[in-house]
């Protein structure tokens, strides 16, 4: 997954915003900052599908998951 500046794309979707924003990386990583959130990509695309989500938050419950 690549996080908020690793994004190299030129289109994104946002699919966890009511309605699903599709918008430029710098637009999205503003939403994204507004929230104290980060930008995230889940799937590789045209446009490339994102979330904007807490990624610490999400890394660390993933490590603890596979970690047990």
């Amino acid at each position: 997954m690549r996080v908020n500046s690793e994004i190299k794309t030129n289109s994104i979707k946002i699919v966890n915003l009511t309605p699903i924003v599709e918008c430029t990386v710098k637009e999205g990583l503003r939403l994204a900052q507004e929230q104290g959130l980060d930008l995230v990509e889940v799937a590789d695309g045209n446009p490339s599908i994102c979330k904007i989500m807490d990624y610490q938050k999400t890394n660390s419950k993933d490590s603890t998951i596979t970690n047990t």
